[in-house]
């Protein structure tokens, strides 16, 4: 992890020149602003999802108590022995593995704006926030592992089908200065999307439990 070529990137993201634009050519939601995370050396794990989601942008929270997507779905994602039931009615468990979750992962986005809604889900984003900064950050991180979660994100890396990349998940890498770095494809964990996560197709189970034994070599 370079920590100060991190900080660099994230100073660029949040002072994006597109949020002053009346046509900005990202996908970003007039409502919102873009999230970034606190750097750590410990931090082994790249996780990179499409966007914040609405309830992180309303709360201004990536990893904070009110945003469940974080809570009920990331946290379980990553680790085996999480119960987000019990998390939901006791902050203090919740916090013991948002520690956790800081230590071990950087977490950032496809899209780096939450992109606004429709009347069945978030808009469509586009890769011009990935385009800018994503290879970058990927090289400062310099991660041991990085996590795929959903199409977008999957597919930019990839240059696959969402599918085709889940299908090859134990055989996938990424390619930073000569280094092959092995990434994990999931689609997204969220309840919206459980028609994929209960086709075969997808392998949302067996993958979860993928992630979760690579976490608990570094627990």
């Amino acid at each position: 992890m370079d920590i100060e070529k991190i900080k660099q990137i994230n100073k660029e993201i949040s002072q994006c020149k597109y949020i002053s634009e009346e046509n900005q050519p990202c996908s970003r939601d007039i409502s919102s602003t873009p999230f970034c995370t606190s750097p750590a050396k410990t931090q082994k794990i790249l996780l990179i999802s499409n966007s914040p989601s609405n309830i992180a942008n309303s709360n201004n929270t990536l990893i904070g108590f009110k945003n469940t997507f974080f809570r009920d779905h990331i946290l379980s994602s990553f680790f085996s022995d999480y119960n987000k039931v019990t998390a939901k009615a006791d902050e203090t468990y919740f916090k013991k593995f948002c520690e956790k979750f800081n230590q071990l992962v950087y977490w950032t986005h496809y899209s780096k704006c939450y992109p606004g809604k429709t009347k069945t889900g978030h808009k469509p984003t586009n890769s011009k926030c990935s385009d800018l900064y994503l290879k970058r950050e990927i090289e400062a991180v310099s991660p041991d592992y990085i996590i795929l979660m959903g199409s977008n994100a999957i597919k930019f890396i990839s240059k696959d089908s969402l599918i085709n990349s889940i299908s090859k998940n134990g055989n996938n890498s990424y390619k930073v200065n000569n280094i092959d770095i092995p990434y994990i494809c999931l689609t997204n964990p969220t309840n919206s999307n459980n028609g994929c996560k209960k086709d075969p197709r997808y392998r949302f189970k067996e993958t979860v439990e993928q992630i979760q034994i690579t976490m608990d070599d570094y627990l």
